[in-house]
């Protein structure tokens, strides 16, 4: 199944990169593959309560960076294809379910600092004003990369001792 996953996230990282945009079918396998995951792991319960905790905090990531936004530009801006693309939020969604709450906020913050790695490095290089960075293929490498994790440390990633095992 993690095989599975890889090879769609795989695809999704070269399709970012490659043209900045995503496959709907890639995010509906990686979709099922994630929910198939997340319940045969664990019963409903946590996976929902994950769920729903992560959902949250990313309401509240987005609902600060439209009042940034706002505040900034003094206007009514949709932060949606002009901040941050829809195929990265739709992946983002998906991601919710495989992940307890703790490796989800550390792997948010581990993908965006890639991301902004890459962009700082770009616009550095480039000597442009605006650099688009591609988010959606971060977010697949990181979680290719929390897969392998699981696999050397043998811990879940809905098990919250996988950040704890991997600084060990």
């Amino acid at each position: 199944m993690d095989g599975l996953i890889g090879l769609v996230s795989g695809q999704v990282i070269y399709q970012d990169f490659k043209s900045r945009t995503g496959s709907i079918y890639a995010l509906l396998i990686l979709a099922v593959l994630a929910c198939i995951m997340a319940f045969n792991h664990s019963p409903a319960f946590p996976v929902l309560k994950y769920f729903s905790f992560n959902i949250s905090f990313l309401a509240l990531v987005g609902i600060t960076q439209y009042i940034l936004i706002y505040f900034k530009k003094n206007k009514n801006l949709n932060p949606i294809n002009k901040v941050i693309g829809l195929f990265d939020v739709l992946y983002l969604l998906i991601l919710c379910t495989c992940f307890s709450p703790r490796n989800f906020l550390f792997f948010i913050i581990f993908t965006a600092l890639l991301g902004c790695i890459h962009g700082f490095i770009y616009q550095f290089r480039l000597k442009r004003k605006t650099v688009f960075i591609p988010f959606a293929a971060y977010l697949a490498i990181g979680h290719i990369l929390f897969i392998g994790i699981k696999y050397i440390t043998g811990t879940s990633l809905y098990n919250d001792l996988l950040i704890r095992n991997l600084f060990a």
